[in-house]
């Protein structure tokens, strides 16, 4: 985070996640959330919920696991739920709630 001169603070331009492992532990559940309506998001929320009261941030967990660990997507909240895999990077925008 950086903060300008007239105090508006800036985000990063973006932001990752890598999931590697040496082989030998196995990675089991968990998963990557970010919610695509980036700043609107966060008025309507707040940081971690603090002005709906809700610190999941209106997220709900898909109510079925793929197998095959891939994206899933809620069109009517948009959040994107990508499930933690073996050397996955992920890459998005530093304004996306996550």
């Amino acid at each position: 985070m950086a903060r300008s001169n007239g105090s508006v603070i800036h985000g990063p331009p973006q932001q990752q996640n890598h999931s590697c492992r040496d082989g030998k532990h196995i990675m089991v559940g968990g998963e990557f959330c970010v919610n695509l309506r980036g700043l609107d998001h966060y008025s309507e929320h707040g940081y971690k919920g603090k002005l709906s009261g809700d610190p999941m941030g209106g997220y709900d967990s898909p109510s079925t696991q793929s197998s095959d660990c891939s994206i899933h997507f809620n069109q009517s909240t948009q959040w994107v739920t990508i499930p933690y895999s073996f050397n996955r990077g992920i890459v998005h925008r530093g304004d996306l709630p996550h």
